[in-house]
């Protein structure tokens, strides 16, 4: 069953999945070097309702895309060919744009980014929707 299947339960019998939208139309720069998951990544996110820059999928790119191309948050794929994307996460942290890692691995090697979400390859559109949402929330201001 996909999320645009009608999702069956106790209290919703019939009714169609409808995402929750993110904030006004934010901007995620999607860093990610495996065709098939940036295709499936922007899918999942254009139907969180958000619009997306990339994906970026070397480092060279990325690093451009962050220094010239404005955007809210981003996902970044931790090995991008081969080669750390943690230049591109200091980067991010240096322009303090909300971001989380992507990756494969069970851990982030580097303390430095202790507080960097990850969201774990394979991941689902839930696991999506939850890290992201956790970002946006990061760019309201606090009530």
């Amino acid at each position: 069953m996909t999320r645009d299947d009608v999702q069956a339960g106790p209290d919703n019998v019939g009714a169609p999945y409808a995402p929750p939208a993110p904030c006004p139309k934010q901007r995620v720069l999607l860093i990610e070097d495996e065709t098939i998951i940036a295709m499936v990544t922007e899918e999942m996110l254009a139907d969180l309702g958000y619009d997306i820059l990339g994906p970026a999928d070397t480092i060279e790119m990325a690093s451009e895309l962050i220094e010239t191309q404005p955007f809210d948050i981003a996902l970044v794929d931790i090995n991008l060919h081969g080669a750390s994307s943690f230049p591109l996460a200091d980067q991010l942290l240096k322009r303090q744009i909300p971001f989380a890692f992507a990756t494969g691995a069970s851990h982030i090697s580097d303390g430095r980014y202790a507080d960097i979400p990850v969201l774990t390859k394979p991941y689902d559109f839930e696991a999506l929707q939850t890290i992201v949402g956790r970002l946006s929330a990061a760019l309201q201001p606090a009530s």
